[in-house]
């Protein structure tokens, strides 16, 4: 039994609904409903804390979740062990910019802040 829906093929084997890629070798994939999403999201992302990426690909290789991309990055963005170990960056500051001073003393005062140094 094959089922269409937006462009989407889907195939029913044992009582399970697959999802049929048309774009690759026609891989079928199982699909997962809402109610497991987050129970696949914690088995493929917190074993290792890995990135986005290397989770996705993990999922991705045999499950079909629907708006897999958005979810996951939704579920990695709160995932507490992530936010608490990060390693915190700041955005690049593309190109340096000298700042022009005057010949007159004191004229321009700068000052560099540190902030937030790793304990060591």
């Amino acid at each position: 039994m094959k089922a269409s829906f937006q462009e989407d093929y889907f195939d029913i084997k044992d009582d399970l609904l697959y999802h049929i890629d048309q774009n690759s070798d026609r891989k079928s994939r199982l699909m997962i409903s809402k109610a497991l999403e987050e129970e696949i999201f914690e088995l493929a992302h917190r074993s290792h804390h890995v990135k986005f990426h290397q989770t996705y690909q993990h999922i991705a290789e045999s499950l079909y979740i629907r708006k897999l991309s958005i979810r996951l990055r939704k579920f990695i963005e709160h995932c507490l062990n992530c936010l608490l170990y990060q390693t915190r960056r700041h955005q690049s500051y593309e190109e340096l910019q000298f700042i022009k001073t005057m010949n007159v003393l004191f004229h321009t005062i700068t000052m560099n802040f540190v902030m937030m140094l790793s304990i060591s």
